[in-house]
């Protein structure tokens, strides 16, 4: 009978998120209007967050590969001071 291949296309409500067919008017759960500039926006904003989402991984690949590493070469040894003389307390009056 129904194999799926025939069911409507749905949107979510912005409202409620319940499943709303493609072609109503208005969300039959809780009667907010369906306009085709919320569903623009919805999308617009889910193509901004997966942008997002690979701007901050890419940059944080490009962090990990400039910072050195432990094995990288520094300076043979480290510079020593000389020890100070210790200076007598100081007493008060």
């Amino acid at each position: 009978m129904g194999t799926g291949a025939t069911e409507a296309r749905t949107d979510r409500c912005q409202r409620c998120f319940q499943p709303v067919p493609a072609a109503a008017g208005k969300c039959p759960h809780c009667g907010e209007i369906m306009s085709r500039s919320s569903r623009k926006v919805g999308l617009l904003l889910g193509i901004c967050g997966l942008f997002l989402a690979i701007a901050i991984v890419v940059f944080s690949l490009f962090l990990q590969q400039s910072t050195p590493d432990d094995d990288s070469p520094r300076d043979s040894a480290p510079v020593e001071r000389p020890a100070q003389p210790e200076k007598p307390p100081v007493l008060d009056r």
